[in-house]
């Protein structure tokens, strides 16, 4: 989730918002990011994942107008990002989901970019 700026955006409250719905979402590596789970699918119904897609985006769209009071935007990625994303930030670790497994990549990378200097 980035705002108009290109600024990451916290998910939680998209997150939150969205418990318990058909569309439900979890939590990522990035705050800003949010995972759509789907259940598993064989390939002679695609066409139902791709209805599914589609109809969670259109209430994706509507929930986070509703949940933000900012221009804020999805942008739909196929991985997570580097953990070159702390570069540059004062406090990167604000940029990460408050879950211990990414909170240890992130130190781990940190200590990492540490030791280069």
């Amino acid at each position: 989730m980035l705002d108009n700026k290109g600024i990451p955006v916290n998910a939680a409250p998209l997150i939150e918002e969205l418990k318990g719905t058909v569309h439900e979402l979890d939590f990522e590596y990035g705050i800003c990011q949010f995972e759509y789970k789907t259940p598993p699918t064989p390939m002679d119904r695609l066409l139902d994942l791709n209805n599914l897609f589609e109809e969670s985006i259109e209430h994706l769209d509507r929930t986070v107008q509703k949940v933000y009071k900012e221009t804020v935007f999805p942008v739909f990625l196929g991985g997570n990002p580097s953990p070159e994303i702390l570069n540059g930030y004062d406090d990167g670790l604000r940029l990460i989901t408050s879950k211990p497994r990414y909170k240890k990549l992130a130190i781990d990378r940190l200590l990492e970019l540490s030791s280069l200097y």
